[in-house]
């Protein structure tokens, strides 16, 4: 961990992202769904009090549905997608400003990234925000890296950016 100062701060951030309480409406809604999720079986068709609900797509509420079994139906974990997202883009950011600018200059953008008012209220907040955010970041770095060499596209990273693109769409739709 004191190698990697980022990984303390996104730990840091997940303990405080995962204790605060709900807020109302919109989060308990996003807590209520994949709980109905787990009750009906049903992890397909998105229901908000047996009602469908279609508004989003389900990526979120099946990974907060998920979190729901493994963990049991917890309504503050409705949050752990944002945090975790937010966490692994503050990482993404640190690991690609140490490939180009060395360690101290990746984790002060990643430091600069997690004390954002923005970026800390969509990671402690439990709505989709974080979730694109992250998808939508792993896209446009895998993008640089398989078209950085003009003479040798790396086509695996390419893939990976279309998979990110398409885990963006399965969370928020097209944008």
């Amino acid at each position: 961990m004191r190698d990697h100062p980022a990984l303390l701060v996104a730990s840091v951030l997940l303990v405080v992202g995962l204790t605060l309480p709900l807020t109302t409406p919109d989060e308990t809604r996003h807590s209520e769904i994949p709980a109905e999720m787990v009750e009906s079986g049903d992890w397909i068709v998105p229901e908000l009090h047996g009602r469908p609900y279609l508004d989003k797509p389900p990526l979120h509420y099946w990974l907060v549905a998920a979190s729901y079994k493994v963990l049991g139906p917890q309504p503050r974990l409705a949050r752990w997608p944002s945090v975790v997202s937010a966490a692994l883009c503050a990482l993404a950011l640190y690991w690609l400003g140490g490939r180009l600018f060395g360690r101290r200059m990746a984790l002060t953008a990643a430091a600069l990234l997690m004390v954002m008012p923005g970026f800390q209220f969509s990671a402690h907040y439990a709505n989709l925000d974080a979730l694109f955010t992250l998808w939508t970041t792993l896209c446009q770095l895998s993008l640089w890296l398989g078209l950085r060499d003009r003479d040798d596209t790396d086509y695996r990273w390419i893939v990976f950016a279309g998979l990110s693109c398409g885990l963006a769409i399965l969370t928020k739709g097209p944008v």
